[in-house]
């Protein structure tokens, strides 16, 4: 009877500890040592395991909620992987299929069917990302033409997209108020005419004339007239700012395109 008990103790205290290795229904992404992208595994049983997609395809909804429960606030299905070396799934994936609509908090909260013969394709891969703040502005180099960390042609995140911004009375005091929210001191006003081929890549939405005093911190504080998808001119409002006193108290968005 003592072995018996001291078996069945055991049993018992290993299964405590195999249950205890991951908490359960959590979720992560594994496969490329980064928080942001890699597969799906979800937590069952103290294992960590593959998700599966059982129609080769995780809905865009499933990896919006993965992602929110990792602290994010938006996430997207990777589709195309030959440019992410993310390490192969195990062979161990999730008996749950997972039927999120989007509007839950985890993982725990969705749908889930149990199967057992559906999960054949590979583990869902998820990128996770968190938008900008409405009114966030950045800096885009254009072509070749003259660009740096502090100059380029501004564009400012409004309504879930980046819009550009027409230069119809395109001023200093509306270079400078852009440059500020970038954390440097000072903006001068340039003007940006790109080539076609690169006219394609910018929002063709833009808001149009931007006016401010100079005393705002952001340029959603400015007078403005909303989205316009034509200009006066076919030129984009750009900046130049002042890199020799920068104060570094807000992010500088900057790309090539």
């Amino acid at each position: 009877k003592l072995s018996a008990f001291l078996a069945f103790s055991i049993a018992t205290a290993f299964a405590a500890v195999r249950t205890e290795g991951c908490p359960e229904s959590a979720v992560r992404l594994e496969g490329l040592g980064s928080r942001e992208v890699g597969r799906v595994q979800i937590c069952e049983g103290g294992e960590w395991r593959d998700a599966c997609s059982s129609s080769g395809r995780w809905r865009e909804s499933n990896a919006v909620v993965v992602c929110r429960e990792l602290g994010f606030s938006n996430g997207a299905v990777v589709t195309t992987t030959d440019r992410l070396a993310v390490s192969p799934g195990s062979s161990n994936s999730s008996s749950r299929v997972i039927t999120c609509t989007g509007l839950e908090t985890s993982v725990a909260d969705c749908h889930t069917n149990q199967t057992t013969t559906n999960c054949h394709g590979p583990p869902p891969i998820v990128m996770c990302i968190n938008n900008p703040g409405e009114g966030s502005v950045r800096l885009i180099h254009v072509g070749d033409e003259r660009g740096g960390e502090t100059s380029g042609v501004v564009e400012v995140y409004m309504g879930s997209e980046w819009v550009g911004v027409c230069t119809d009375d395109w001023s200093k005091e509306d270079s400078g108020v852009i440059c500020w929210q970038l954390g440097y001191s000072t903006g001068t006003p340039t003007f940006t005419k790109p080539h076609a081929s690169v006219i394609r890549k910018l929002p063709q939405q833009r808001i149009n004339y931007v006016r401010c005093s100079g005393s705002e911190v952001s340029l959603l504080a400015c007078n403005r007239t909303l989205y316009s998808s034509e200009c006066r001119t076919a030129t984009y409002a750009s900046v130049d700012c002042s890199s020799d006193s920068a104060s570094g108290d807000f992010p500088n968005y900057c790309m090539k395109v």
